[in-house]
């Protein structure tokens, strides 16, 4: 599934999403993992435990 989210124009974001994404998969014990290719764009994955 691709999901595609976000609120300003191309050029016009800042890494804080990023930032606040990273620090709560990180604080559920979770993890990122990031890809890109030249001239295609760049892919996050987040890999968050299972719950109960």
């Amino acid at each position: 599934m691709k999901l595609v989210f976000t609120t300003k124009d191309e050029g016009q974001g800042t890494v804080l999403g990023l930032a606040m994404l990273y620090e709560v998969t990180v604080q559920s014990h979770g993890g990122v993992q990031a890809a890109s290719q030249l001239g295609r764009g760049g892919t996050l994955t987040l890999l968050l435990p299972r719950v109960a």
